[in-house]
């Protein structure tokens, strides 16, 4: 697992070098140390790597949480989130891909437009799989587990799955959008505040409401990421067209 991990990580290095250098047409990274441009890069991206460190931890509380249940809901949880994470494969690229467009918008209008389009798709690549999963479900995840009563645990909280990988989806373009405006840190708090909720109910709903309850709570945190987040980015898109007055 390590050494893929490993391979992975510098086969996607030499890609990004490979790609950024053909599109600027230099060589890059083979000048000395740029402290100042260090500086800028860490502003954004060290809560950005902080709000993944955030989310990850509490998901794996989360996932703690529902093998205090019994062995049946504990595998179901297991193939729902990696279902989620199927998922959100699609909308991760979205986002991904909307940052430079969000980032070169001239003015709000640009900025938002871009952030529209690209949550439309980001939900709209999630609700084409909902659909196929809830049309074509049951041999699906025939795939992932064999135990007849798993595959009904598993399809019986599919549609509360899909609703919270719809809202994933939304809050994830937003974020990405506060990442494209310079904002991570604002994301950041927006997620410490979500997800904070989230892990101090996971352990009492997971004994009251089983993985029912998780699910559930899960997509109201997700769902409370799309208003915070969409806040956010709707007030820090409001000073694209100042800035690049100013």
């Amino acid at each position: 697992m390590g050494i893929a991990w490993l391979v992975g990580g510098v086969t996607s290095a030499g890609v990004a070098v490979f790609n950024v250098r053909r599109a600027v047409g230099r060589p890059v990274g083979q000048s000395r140390p740029r402290p100042r441009e260090i500086v800028k890069l860490a502003r954004v991206s060290l809560p950005l790597a902080a709000t993944v460190l955030v989310k990850f931890a509490v998901l794996g509380v989360v996932t703690f949480a529902a093998g205090t249940t019994n062995t049946r809901d504990t595998a179901a949880h297991a193939v729902l989130t990696t279902l989620t994470g199927l998922i959100m494969m699609v909308s991760l690229s979205i986002a991904q891909a909307a940052v430079p467009e969000i980032a070169r918008a001239p003015d709000t209008a640009g900025a938002r437009r871009a952030g529209r389009v690209a949550a439309l798709l980001a939900v709209s690549g999630t609700l084409v799989v909902a659909v196929l999963l809830l049309v074509a479900g049951q041999p699906f995840i025939g795939l992932f587990t064999d135990d007849p009563a798993v595959r009904e645990r598993v399809l019986g909280l599919l549609p509360l799955m899909l609703v919270s990988a719809a809202f994933d989806a939304a809050q994830a373009v937003r974020g990405m959008g506060l990442t494209a405006l310079k904002r991570s840190s604002s994301s950041l708090g927006y997620f410490a505040l979500a997800y904070g909720l989230l892990l101090v109910s996971v352990v009492p709903v997971a004994r009251t409401w089983g993985i029912t309850g998780l699910w559930a709570a899960m997509t109201a945190a997700n769902a409370l990421l799309v208003v915070l987040q969409g806040l956010g980015f709707h007030r820090h898109s409001a000073r694209v067209g100042a800035v690049a007055t100013a």
